[in-house]
């Protein structure tokens, strides 16, 4: 296996989903015990390759940020060396990992450090809710609130990509997904009750991402309003 740097263009300081407007409104769930602190406007970040060593099995997910497409050059000739060589340059613009051979091989497209912040588009998610006692926030402005973070936190956050979570699953037969839709915006399709619209908060190139704690902020606050207590 070989492993070539991720290329992939990294957003400029604030992208966002085309398919979805500036001003999405989404709804934070919380745990009880810290819905104190993310109503005065402390927010906590997880990062995509945390999720692999989640306690909540539920949860757990060791394919997260990433996508793996199986490409298939059967149409190259034998022999036909500026074939293999155009499919040789093709995965490596793609940032990929890459097994096998030019002609049959998966490309893994993988995530660059970067923390996360999940949402949702639903106030009634019955997966969401099922993990115990839950206090939920509407957020009216997403957009605005990712603007916020990534302006008060630029040395952490590089830039920040919002977007809805596609349910396709991961495994493609083809690496033309990978040109549409970034690898950390896919999930199992057993996850689309969640509903998810993600923050994706780059580090600093060549930075790392850990688990992160935004402190209480007034103006972070002014985003979060609280929508309901689920019992």
């Amino acid at each position: 296996m070989s492993t070539h740097p991720h290329p992939r263009k990294y957003p400029e300081k604030v992208d966002f989903d085309p398919r979805k407007p500036p001003k999405i409104k989404t709804y934070k769930y919380v745990d009880l015990a810290h819905a104190g602190d993310v109503k005065a406007g402390s927010l906590k970040l997880n990062t995509l390759g945390g999720y692999a060593h989640l306690e909540d099995e539920s949860r757990r997910d060791d394919k997260e940020g990433m996508s793996i497409h199986k490409i298939n050059y059967m149409n190259i000739e034998p022999g036909d060396e500026d074939g293999r060589k155009a499919a040789a340059k093709l995965l490596f613009d793609l940032g990929t990992d890459v097994s096998g051979t030019f002609l049959r091989c998966e490309a893994t497209l993988r995530t660059p450090p970067a923390y996360c912040l999940c949402l949702s588009e639903v106030p009634d998610s019955r997966s969401l809710l099922s993990s115990g006692s839950q206090a939920i926030f509407e957020i009216s402005d997403t957009l605005g609130l990712a603007v916020k973070l990534q302006e008060k936190y630029p040395n952490r956050f590089m830039s920040v990509f919002v977007g809805q979570v596609q349910y396709s699953g991961r495994v493609f037969e083809d690496y033309e997904n990978a040109n549409h839709v970034p690898p950390w915006m896919w999930k199992e399709p057993r996850d689309e009750e969640d509903a998810e619209v993600r923050m994706i908060f780059f580090a600093p190139e060549g930075g790392t991402a850990e688990e992160s704690i935004c402190p209480r902020d007034e103006e972070i606050a002014r985003f979060l309003k609280p929508f309901k207590e689920a019992p």
